[in-house]
């Protein structure tokens, strides 16, 4: 079997769409396949895990995902998108703790002396007092 023939024809089959009829192996992590090899050509064959292979071929199989790459460069700053819409209006906050109560203020100063009022009306006669 002629290996860099194989992976370009596994390449070539799987990214280009060749393989039809494969059921789906969404609960399945990896694939398992029959490779025949006749020089140039190859066929492959899909089986399950515990299929054999016919004499003339040989079994292969590969992950469904491989191992995660390294993280890739960090990418260019994006550019400032618009303005998004004003926000609603939040709703009312809880009341503070009352304040501590300011210094007393200095007292003022003595206001002028007012002037004298006017005379009043004289009163009126008294009672007689008792006889003596």
């Amino acid at each position: 079997m002629h290996k860099p023939h194989l992976s370009a024809f596994l390449s070539l089959a799987i990214g280009g769409g060749l393989i039809t009829g494969v059921p789906a192996a969404s609960a399945q992590s990896v694939i398992y396949a029959c490779v025949q090899s006749n020089g140039n050509n190859a066929s492959v064959r899909l089986v399950g895990a515990t299929e054999a292979c016919r004499p003339n071929e040989g079994k292969i199989q590969w992950n469904v995902t491989g191992q995660q790459g390294p993280a890739g460069p960090q990418g260019q700053t994006g550019e400032i998108g618009p303005q998004g819409p004003q926000g609603e209006i939040g709703a009312t906050g809880p009341q503070g703790p009352a304040g501590t109560n300011g210094t007393n203020g200095t007292n003022g100063t003595d206001g002028v002396d007012g002037t004298d009022g006017a005379n009043g009306t004289d009163g009126a006669d008294g009672a007689q007092g008792p006889q003596g």
